[in-house]
């Protein structure tokens, strides 16, 4: 989520808006770099650790608890030995490194459009790229591999429809 703040639109041409994450960014569980970096949200464990809310303060980063889904996680290690295998050959990508930023989602909605927004927009807190706080393309993961189940699924596809990322669902 992007929040922005700034001035009066006589005042902004003056002084650009500023631009920061609402939230603090959530580091991947499975992460490696690469020249394009492909996106993966999974279902590795069943719940999220839910909190009552007092309204007094921020609530709590959200997190995944319970036990570990052995399917789900037999698709991440499938992610990352296909992204190994091309990156291995040499006459797929030549002098291109894949990379890939998986995340949990807890089979959980919210989890599920957190990640994929931070997929969208990278994980740096603070920028500002233009007066209209947009950023590049090329801060965004060019694919994601999506969640197995349809309600996540498809809660993901209408937020990565509208920055133009494709996703890809494993059945």
């Amino acid at each position: 989520m992007l929040w922005i703040t700034g001035r009066s639109p006589a005042a902004c041409k003056a002084d650009p808006v500023n631009c920061r994450l609402w939230a603090e960014p959530r580091l991947p569980d499975l992460y490696m770099d690469g020249d394009f970096v492909i996106g993966g949200i999974f279902s590795m464990h069943y719940y999220m650790r839910s909190e009552q809310k007092a309204y007094t303060r921020q609530p709590l980063q959200l997190q995944c608890t319970g036990s570990m889904s052995f399917r789900e996680l037999r698709f991440v290690r499938a992610m990352e030995f296909a992204i190994h295998e091309i990156n291995n050959r040499t006459d797929l990508l030549p002098g291109i490194t894949l990379g890939y930023q998986i995340h949990d989602s807890c089979a959980e909605v919210p989890m599920t459009i957190k990640a994929a927004f931070q997929l969208a927009n990278g994980m740096e807190p603070f920028f500002n790229y233009t007066d209209s706080c947009s950023k590049s393309a090329a801060a965004a993961v060019p694919a994601l591999v999506g969640e197995t189940a349809s309600t996540p699924s498809m809660s993901m596809a209408r937020i990565l429809g509208l920055f133009g990322i494709p996703q890809v669902i494993k059945f």
